[in-house]
């Protein structure tokens, strides 16, 4: 049986209001909280459709450096389950996590 890949879908920059009208909504289907190479996270939220990662106020992608401050972030949007990237995880004390 062949393997069928999706398509990306494409990413949308969003304010965090924007997220949780989304998110209250049930437009969002799945929550990531990714690391990235420098050890911080930053929040994907998945839609039908397409990826939102929240916008800085001054552009570009919103990064926390503790992975608690994200996932508290995303529990007030009302949203109880994440799921965890650690594709590019390099061992750091700021995370906690070895």
């Amino acid at each position: 049986m062949p393997i069928i890949l999706k398509k990306p879908l494409p990413t949308t920059l969003v304010s965090e209001s924007v997220l949780a009208a989304l998110a209250e909504a049930g437009a969002i289907q799945t929550v990531y909280l990714v690391e990235d190479s420098g050890g911080d996270f930053h929040i994907v939220a998945r839609s039908a459709d397409a990826d939102y990662r929240i916008e800085k106020k001054r552009g570009g992608v919103r990064t926390f450096r503790d992975l608690r401050r994200a996932a508290e972030l995303v529990r007030g949007m009302g949203i109880a389950h994440i799921r965890l990237h650690l594709n590019e995880h390099t061992p750091s004390i700021r995370t906690g996590l070895a």
